[in-house]
């Protein structure tokens, strides 16, 4: 049987861990040639190991989503490597110490505006130009339930979050008539390594 995803390389960013770690898996399971992404090169090379386990052909690229040499890289590499890119799974993301916002420091706040809302952009911005060449695919970025409500104690990340939305909804539209295209995942509270921390 034919698996959905045979012939098809899937770029994963934030692949080290959680959600990032199981969609990778979910794609390797069915068939997908994958380009992993983390700034946890260990998680990262693990999470290619696992996937390899699975059949699957996985490459590891250690970025920082935050960086635009970075993320140039990552898709740079899948085009080397497997010759186009089909599906972006735009995940990686920060959270901090739940605090209120007055306490929130502004160093802090650039950190995860820049992973969490600037990484999706950057990484967006590469991807779109290789799947423009290759006539099309598909991007999923990351939200989040905080995405779409707020939450106390959490508000730089509801920020981010909610930007993400936003972004989403008109990158969808400016490039739909490329054959792109661009949704967001909004998950609830999901038991990974963030948020236990």
């Amino acid at each position: 049987m034919t698996k959905r995803f045979e012939g098809k390389t899937v770029l994963v960013t934030g692949a080290g861990s959680g959600i990032g770690r199981a969609t990778a898996l979910a794609f390797a399971a069915e068939g997908a040639q994958l380009v992993l992404s983390d700034i946890n090169a260990t998680d990262g090379r693990a999470s290619a190991a696992m996937a390899q386990e699975k059949g699957a052909r996985a490459e590891f690229v250690q970025a920082d989503v935050a960086r635009a040499a970075d993320c140039q890289a990552i898709v740079a590499h899948a085009m080397s490597v497997f010759g186009g890119l089909h599906v972006a799974f735009n995940n990686a993301g920060i959270n901090l110490p739940a605090k209120p916002i007055a306490d929130v420091e502004e160093l802090e706040w650039q950190r995860i505006l820049s992973v969490n809302l600037t990484g999706v952009f950057l990484c967006m911005k590469y991807e779109i130009e290789a799947m423009k060449r290759g006539g099309g695919g598909a991007i999923i970025n990351t939200a989040s339930v905080g995405g779409v409500i707020g939450t106390a104690g959490i508000t730089a990340y509801c920020a981010t979050k909610h930007a993400v939305m936003g972004l989403t909804k008109s990158a969808a539209l400016d490039h739909i008539k490329d054959g792109i295209r661009i949704n967001a995942v909004c998950p609830g509270g999901t038991r990974t390594p963030m948020l236990a921390g």
